[in-house]
């Protein structure tokens, strides 16, 4: 097994183990592996890029591999998991 297999496995593992699905989780990312997993996995990944080692263009590279939203600033978090958890209904 490939060690991005083995990620996507344990992220996977993760949510199963809560009872989560993963189409109703939500990954924090700032790497490529990270969102790659999560996306693998099923899940909605939101990729950060606004970390002191993030390097120049690491916005581009998580939109590249499927971040599904990226964003720079930590204080924006709260409105942005508001906007997406409005997508899901209470039924």
């Amino acid at each position: 097994m490939a060690a991005s297999e083995a990620f996507d496995l344990v992220i996977f593992d993760g949510a199963e183990c809560r009872g989560a699905a993963p189409k109703r989780c939500l990954a924090i990312e700032d790497s490529v592996p990270g969102v790659t997993a999560a996306t693998a996995a099923g899940m909605t990944a939101f990729g950060f890029f606004g970390a002191s080692h993030c390097r120049a263009g690491n916005g581009q590279r998580l939109t590249a591999v499927g971040a599904d939203l990226v964003f720079d600033a930590m204080r924006d978090l709260p409105a942005l998991i508001a906007q997406r958890n409005a997508t899901f209904t209470t039924s």
